[in-house]
């Protein structure tokens, strides 16, 4: 095996794991977002309807994310991406509903 043929396979093995590297980053960082905005969203009906202080509104924030994280972390970015669009689904159906009724 020459020079030549090693650095071919060095950068095939390079070129490789910063692609899984990638998708792996990228799906953590797409479960993250996906997380906060659900703690976020949680922490603001809690804040409306309770009246608590920002600690309260920090913990209700950290927890929710947490929770979401831990539940979603085996998902693969499809599902994360699906499980995204059936939540502003159901966001923009309680919307409809809220400016509807009477």
């Amino acid at each position: 095996m020459g020079l030549g043929a090693r650095v071919s396979n060095m950068s095939q093995q390079l070129q490789e794991g910063f692609r899984v590297t990638l998708t792996g980053l990228s799906g953590w960082v797409l479960k993250l977002f996906s997380a906060f905005m659900i703690g976020l969203t949680f922490a603001l009906v809690g804040q409306e309807a309770f009246a608590y202080g920002n600690l309260a509104f920090l913990l209700v924030l950290v927890v929710a994310m947490g929770l979401i994280v831990r539940w979603i972390r085996a998902w693969t970015i499809l599902n994360v991406v699906v499980f995204d669009l059936i939540c502003v689904l159901v966001g923009l159906s309680l919307k409809m509903y809220i400016m509807l009724a009477p």
